[in-house]
């Protein structure tokens, strides 16, 4: 009956001792295969991403001297769109599928960052907030008429303007 004892205590020890070796053996191996993988990089001015039907979905670029990544749809209109300019600056543009439909875009510039909404047809509205601290809202009629301007100067100032002339309506 002992030597039963002895034998489960003998393969108990045997296992704890080779589970931490095995562990380790196998854990060298695997190191020292991704070590040999040789490393690699990829340079190029373009690139473009195809789904699976071939179609181009995603282009990056530097080629112009200014990177960007566009993202396309299954039509190859493109949809968003990232940028830097040479100058450092960046810039979201976001696209509508509905041709009538408003873009947005998110812009940083020499004068500050903007937010704009615009709509085919010179409705538009932005938000801004410049260098110098100051800020605002500017809100602009399908006729591309300036209807409101909410604004806040650096120095805390802030003002309410309203253009009351009715736009011109097409006919």
């Amino acid at each position: 009956m002992q030597s039963k004892y002895l034998i489960v205590f003998v393969a108990l020890v045997a296992a704890a001792v080779a589970a931490p070796i095995g562990g380790f053996v196998a854990y060298s191996l695997a190191r020292k295969s991704v070590a040999r993988l040789p490393s690699t990089s990829l340079r190029v001015h373009e690139l473009y991403i195809v789904d699976g039907a071939g179609k181009d979905r995603i282009h990056l670029a530097a080629s112009a001297g200014a990177p960007t990544l566009r993202l396309l749809d299954q039509l190859g209109h493109q949809r968003l769109m990232l940028s830097v300019d040479d100058q450092g600056y960046s810039a979201i543009h976001l696209s509508n599928p509905a041709p009538s439909g408003p873009i947005a875009s998110l812009e940083i510039d020499d004068k500050g960052a903007h937010v704009k909404f615009d709509r085919p047809g010179a409705a538009s509205s932005y938000l801004f907030l410049n260098n110098s601290g100051g800020s605002g809202v500017v809100l602009v009629d399908a006729m591309g008429h300036r209807k409101l301007d909410v604004m806040v100067t650096s120095s805390g100032e802030t003002s309410i303007r309203r253009y009351d002339a009715p736009s011109p309506t097409t006919p």
